[in-house]
């Protein structure tokens, strides 16, 4: 993930649903979108503003598909009626929509990168930087590939106990997972310690 996005490369896309989940797939009462916080640690923007690029940067919102007359895909309000297009949101998330078999732009240096966790990349402070260092930033790829990790199990023992009935009680598993997540991700804070800067 770091050799792909933090020394010459472009970069794979990243999921715009995937980051559309974690910035604004859950609201509050009042329908404002409620980003998770481990989202700065998952990625990094490299810009501010997702729907104002220039069309020869990034040509999604002017290709010939989707055909629909607001240029979004009729499906996708199948999934979710607030489901953007072409970016995840608007203040900096840029990836692809599974399906865009559209040419590549040169969007390098706007592509959201992966960022903290779990590549070792940087932490998004909304310093808005191109990542194509040389493998000189962030936590310079001291990532992991997580596999199974201890809040996994506990999700999948809370799904047990819902579905197969077994003694545990889901509740509890939930969020013993969920702490065990965060504190997974905060804890490669420790590779960026000198340049962390942590927004609320």
């Amino acid at each position: 993930m770091y050799r792909n996005h933090y020394e010459t490369g472009d970069g794979q896309y990243l999921s715009n649903y995937y980051m559309w989940l974690l910035r604004a797939g859950k609201a509050d009462a009042d329908g404002n979108p409620i980003a998770d916080p481990r989202i700065r640690y998952y990625f990094y923007r490299k810009v501010d503003d997702s729907d104002g690029q220039d069309p020869t940067t990034y040509s999604c919102h002017f290709s010939v598909l989707p055909t629909s007359p607001d240029g979004r895909p009729a499906h996708f309000d199948l999934v979710d009626e607030r489901l953007p297009y072409c970016t995840a949101f608007p203040d900096g998330y840029i990836g692809r929509d599974h399906g865009n078999g559209t040419g590549t732009p040169p969007d390098g240096p706007i592509r959201t990168s992966f960022g903290l966790y779990p590549g070792g990349g940087q932490f998004d402070d909304n310093s808005f930087r191109d990542t194509r260092q040389a493998g000189t930033t962030g936590g310079k790829g001291e990532g992991i590939y997580p596999i199974l990790l201890s809040s996994f199990v506990d999700f999948l023992r809370a799904e047990a106990a819902l579905t197969i009935g077994t003694n545990d009680d889901a509740r509890v598993l939930l969020e013993s997972g969920i702490r065990k997540s965060m504190a997974k991700v905060r804890g490669f804070e420790r590779l960026v310690e000198s340049t962390l800067s942590v927004i609320h």
